[in-house]
């Protein structure tokens, strides 16, 4: 039932069976062998119950319960919901067997996005309140143009490149200049791209070249770093209505981003 329901909602077709996941008797079955790909459909299924909702959620916790047929993961997640005027930010729970891919008592790894032998770094399912969606190999048609890795949430869209345009050792800190030409280009980028994108606010710093724009009624943030040898570019976009529990998701994403790269 779950399946279908997230399959007409949302076109994925998860491996998935068993129960609604509200109950540590009523679990969601995840049919796979793998830890990590364990982890990830946990991921997906929180992300489509919440954003066919219109909820912003994020990862809070995951542990080992005891289910009626053996253990089961209880992962918890926060969701931000409006009533009125008031933002209600509430934790919610979802139940799941993952008993193909873990052994009793152990619980599934951090979900992360692996970029493939080229690029060798691996990123998280989730930055901030925007999850993994897809990503694109630029590689096989464009050396040097690495990958692009799309996260959203209910009115957010982002996309975050790995690339090194064949270039070497690139390092903020260490060599600053190309990183800086890069960030011109795609300031540059943003303008061709978006005619009416307009500079509100620089808000870069150490380790960090960043924007904020205003592109018609919507709000994007462009940040540039180097992690690994590689420009890492990430651009997000908050679409409107822009109200306040909205523009806090966008700073609380483009804040764990910073962290994410040690800026």
């Amino acid at each position: 039932m779950l399946r279908e329901i997230i399959k007409n909602a949302t076109g994925r077709d998860l491996p998935i069976s068993g129960g609604s996941g509200m109950a540590y008797d009523d679990p969601v079955i995840v049919d796979v062998t793998d830890s990590m790909v364990a982890a990830r459909v946990e991921m997906e299924v929180v992300h489509a119950l919440s954003t066919k909702l219109g909820l912003y959620w994020n990862t809070v916790h995951k542990e080992v319960a005891r289910g009626l047929h053996g253990d089961v993961e209880k992962l918890d997640y926060e969701v931000k919901r409006v009533e009125g005027e008031q933002v209600i930010i509430e934790t919610r729970s979802v139940y799941f067997d993952v008993s193909r891919a873990v052994s009793p008592s152990e619980k599934t790894p951090i979900p992360m996005i692996y970029l493939g032998d080229r690029a060798a770094l691996s990123l998280p399912y989730e930055i901030g309140w925007v999850h993994y969606t897809g990503m694109i190999d630029n590689e096989v048609e464009n050396p040097g143009l690495g990958v692009s890795v799309s996260y959203d949430g209910p009115q957010m869209r982002g996309t975050l490149f790995v690339y090194d345009k064949e270039l070497v050792a690139l390092d903020i800190r260490q060599t600053p200049e190309p990183v800086h030409q890069e960030f011109n280009a795609a300031t540059e980028d943003m303008a061709r791209i978006y005619g009416d994108a307009r500079v509100i606010r620089d808000i870069s710093k150490p380790g960090l070249l960043a924007k904020v724009y205003a592109v018609g009624d919507a709000i994007s943030v462009l940040q540039l770093t180097t992690v690994a040898g590689r420009f890492m570019l990430f651009r997000l976009t908050l679409e409107p209505p822009l109200e306040q529990h909205n523009f806090a998701c966008l700073q609380q994403s483009i804040s764990f981003f910073e962290a994410m790269v040690g800026a």
